[in-house]
């Protein structure tokens, strides 16, 4: 029996309204995928996406739970944001041979603008060897940020956490790594990053941002230059008001 045109139609007007939401980054129906990054509660315990918690459901043991929950976290890309400061390459190459995978995408964080005009400069030709040449990470993912306003760094740095995970859901998301080398204002305003990219839960959550660090283990100063050094001091509001 052959079809009319009114039936057709209707197979057309069905197909039509197919709602394709497989990859989470998909609009407007990306929300329904499973690899769509939202806190899901199971069993007492909150895991970054649907897919997450339906996996770690299949496991009768909680230690057989721990391990498939921990072993795919560790398949996530992960994203390093090293702050660079200068005479610290050494910790930099210890942290990144120790903790940071050859297949991590670096995005180093430099201060400019600076009292300093050419402070970047002098960084990149510092790190030349340690970032650029053996891990060959393009200058394209290097981040700006004010020397004396760690503000400023929180919105870069927060920005472009926020965009690392929205490209990664399609995978279930991004490991993200900040390590501080870099002067005291700046590593401020990263913390801060971090503390709003905390997740909703801590007690219950299994992923955050990590701030791995390394310390020196002695520091040679000379009294000459501490005592011509002229320290700029600093007052920053988080809440409140500023004026009684």
């Amino acid at each position: 029996m052959k079809k009319n045109t009114a039936t057709r139609k209707l197979a057309k007007s069905v197909k039509q309204a197919d709602v394709p939401f497989y990859r989470a980054n998909e609009k407007p129906y990306g929300a329904f995928s499973n690899l769509f990054r939202r806190p899901m509660e199971f069993e007492g315990r909150v895991y970054p996406t649907a897919e997450h918690a339906y996996q770690a459901g299949k496991a009768r043991k909680d230690e057989v739970r721990e391990w498939m929950q921990l072993e795919s976290f560790q398949d996530w890309p992960l994203v390093w944001f090293p702050i660079l400061g200068e005479h610290r390459v050494n910790q930099l190459q210890i942290m990144r041979t120790t903790e940071i995978p050859g297949e991590a995408e670096i995005c180093p964080v430099l201060p400019h603008p600076s009292r300093n005009p050419r402070r970047a400069d002098c960084l990149l030709v510092e790190y030349k060897e340690a970032l650029f040449d053996s891990r060959r990470t393009p200058t394209s993912n290097i981040l700006y940020v004010h020397e004396s306003q760690p503000f400023e760094a929180y919105r870069q740095l927060l920005g472009a956490m926020h965009r690392y995970q929205q490209s990664m859901e399609i995978v279930g998301g991004c490991r993200l790594v900040v390590t501080p080398f870099g002067s005291k204002l700046v590593t401020l305003g990263a913390g801060l990053a971090c503390f709003e990219m905390r997740p909703p839960n801590l007690e219950k959550a299994s992923y955050g941002v990590a701030i791995p660090h390394v310390e020196p283990t002695r520091y040679v100063v000379d009294p000459l230059i501490v005592k011509s050094s002229q320290p700029e001091i600093c007052c920053l509001l988080l809440t409140g008001e500023a004026y009684a």
